[in-house]
């Protein structure tokens, strides 16, 4: 517990299973005027694994909840903001994780991901549906493509019901593009050779979850523009050259995304404002009819601020940078989830899960700055 007078954000969050809900809890929820946030945990690094990257990002849950109990403060007075009297945080839990290293027959023919993915999104849009914000703190970048169809799927089954705001808008925050295909195998995946799949099976894995998505009919939705030009839209922001290909450079742009490559927010003598300004631009561009996601991959800071991803930089975002991003994106009305991934702990646990506390924090800031003008 917090000291009196010195709330922390551990005393707000009240913990819940969607599964076992009363009615009678779910109405108390609902009746709530404040605005309800959803922390989702998804420890599972399966997909970094198959893309061989450097795995860990299963802890990054448990880590984040450990850390987050001492983060606060919950009344700030620098901002003039009281957290208690604008939001309420529940916690759903861990989405259950399959087990990837069971023995399989020569015969099987599902990737173990494609199941988890439908609980990723099952958690995310019940959130959805009871207008929550899901926050959802990973693991790896393969679980945003689950959260991005929950939005898809939340804004496609309740058009009458989100007034006027019927198109999805994703920002990537992200060093790399994640639109590598899916892995064609026959045995194994990313060097693992226990598990045996039939031929050809097309296993996802952290580097495809965009490609997934602008490939997606129902994220496409070419047929569902309107008259004033509006559409579904897609972001890479603070992509770095060096580690995207020219390939799915060129897969984002003919799938109809742009992107907006770290140099671009670099320049002039406020260089923090700029990358501020930038983003704003994007959110900006989507118009006000659009339900939006902002994905977080937290390897898009660079290593000197985060240092516990399993791809470090040496440049990227700056923590200010990340921090203030994670503010707007709260405040942000179009804004309906917030995706994290990354963070592994096994590489390096306290600075950078106190960062990915810091980002939570500042995105309940935002939330309450935007839930004030509405009360």
């Amino acid at each position: 517990m917090s000291k009196t007078g010195d709330e922390r954000i551990g005393d707000l969050v009240r913990s819940i299973e969607i599964d076992t809900l009363t009615e009678e809890e779910e109405a108390e929820i609902l009746a709530s005027r404040k605005a309800k946030i959803a922390i989702i945990g998804v420890p599972c690094d399966e997909g970094v694994k198959r893309n061989n990257g450097r795995p860990g990002a299963q802890q990054g849950p448990s880590v984040f909840r450990r850390i987050l109990a001492r983060t606060g403060t919950l009344e700030n007075p620098e901002f003039e903001i009281d957290l208690k009297q604008a939001i309420l945080i529940f916690d759903l839990g861990d989405v259950p994780v399959p087990n990837f290293s069971a023995n399989r027959g020569p015969d099987d023919d599902q990737d173990e991901l494609v199941g988890f993915h439908a609980e990723i999104k099952r958690y995310s849009r019940w959130a959805l549906s009871r207008r929550m914000i899901p926050f959802v703190v990973g693991g790896g970048n393969d679980q945003s493509y689950a959260v991005a169809m929950a939005v898809v799927e939340h804004v496609r089954d309740n058009k009458f019901a989100m007034g006027g705001k019927d198109f999805i808008g994703v920002v990537n925050i992200d060093a790399h593009l994640d639109v590598r295909p899916l892995i064609n195998v026959s045995v194994g995946a990313g060097g693992d050779q226990r598990r045996v799949y039939r031929a050809n099976l097309e296993l996802r894995h952290s580097g495809s979850p965009f490609h997934l998505l602008l490939r997606d009919p129902a994220f496409q939705s070419i047929e569902g523009t309107d008259t004033d030009g509006d559409r579904n839209q897609f972001v890479e922001y603070g992509a770095q050259g060096s580690q995207c290909s020219k390939e799915h450079a060129t897969f984002v742009r003919d799938n109809g995304g742009r992107i907006v490559w770290l140099n671009e927010l670099r320049g002039g003598i406020a260089p923090m404002s700029l990358a501020l300004s930038r983003f704003r631009g994007v959110l900006d561009s989507f118009g006000l009819k659009v339900n939006a996601l902002v994905s977080f991959d937290i390897d898009a800071i660079r290593s000197a601020d985060c240092p516990g991803v399993s791809c470090p930089s040496a440049v990227g975002l700056t923590a200010e940078e990340a921090l203030s991003i994670c503010w707007e994106s709260g405040s942000r009305d179009i804004v309906v989830a917030f995706d994290t991934s990354e963070f592994n702990p096994v590489i390096e646990a306290d600075r950078t899960g106190r960062l990915l506390a810091a980002m939570f924090y500042n995105f309940c800031l935002g939330v309450a700055k935007r839930q004030s003008s509405r009360l």
